[in-house]
């Protein structure tokens, strides 16, 4: 019966679990709360897409949660020998456990073909629950970082939405001391720095701030929800990204282009 295991939520006591680690060891899920807040995924076949795609964003925002303060573990019901090769092909730093007999999906009320997000803290207790009926059905990933930062009082700094680059060139003006705006970063004309386009050789460039939030190219070079400086020609749309950390984009030319 699985109608007392549904209770199971918020303020409720996180049910304990014999799963199975690297290697093959025995490990319990207890053990990953003790230190700091858990961030628990229930999964069901890590090969299928929707599942793959829920731990592939986990891993982006891994660093993230590092700086919250919560630690990541994911439970499938995938034999432990199929995990650890998932983890090692597709580079993912957090545990992954194996629950092959389904006991923490029936604890926890996962049902077959679902998907559950839980946030426990440090005392065991759940406080953050969210179960879906489909796998499509998951909480945001800003959503769980911010029910870590309630329990360890940690401030994350949300990336900027992506800047679109200009698709023509920009005019520059006849005055250089007047630069240009587009995408509201500053043309700078050559009499400023030591900016050369390796394409195409011009000297002027604009600086934009993005940030990769999610989708398939990030999600490919694992770089969702990182910030990034974009150094672009004026002439040719030529961009250079370069990663950088909250407050260092009015600098970042100063560094690349030795202005």
């Amino acid at each position: 019966m699985t109608t007392i295991h549904a209770e199971v939520g918020l303020g409720a006591s996180a049910p304990d679990a014999e799963l199975r680690g690297a290697g093959g060891n025995t490990v319990f899920l207890s053990s990953y709360w003790d230190e700091q807040p858990l961030v628990l995924v229930l999964l069901n076949d890590l090969h299928a897409e929707a599942s793959a795609d829920r731990v592939y964003t986990l891993r982006d925002a891994h660093e993230t949660f590092d700086e919250a303060g919560g630690a990541i573990v994911v439970v499938a019901r995938n034999a432990i020998d199929d995990i650890t090769a998932f983890r090692s092909e597709r580079n993912v730093g957090f545990a992954i456990l194996s629950d092959g007999l389904g006991s923490a999906h029936l604890a926890y009320a996962v049902p077959s073909n679902g998907v559950a997000t839980f946030v426990i803290d440090k005392g065991g207790t759940i406080r953050y629950a969210h179960r879906g009926s489909g796998p499509l059905e998951t909480p945001s990933t800003w959503t769980i970082i911010d029910a870590v930062c309630g329990l360890t009082g940690a401030a994350i700094e949300r990336p900027e939405p992506a800047a679109v680059l200009p698709l023509e060139p920009a005019p520059l003006h006849d005055d250089p001391a007047r630069p240009s705006f587009v995408t509201g970063a500053a043309v700078r004309p050559t009499v400023e720095n030591n900016y050369v386009c390796p394409k195409c050789g011009n000297t002027a460039y604009e600086v934009s701030k993005m940030a990769s939030t999610g989708g398939w190219i990030s999600r490919i070079f694992n770089f969702q929800y990182k910030t990034f400086a974009a150094i672009t020609c004026t002439a040719c749309n030529f961009t250079e990204l370069y990663r950088t950390k909250a407050g260092t984009l009015a600098n970042i030319a100063d560094i690349v282009v030795g202005r």
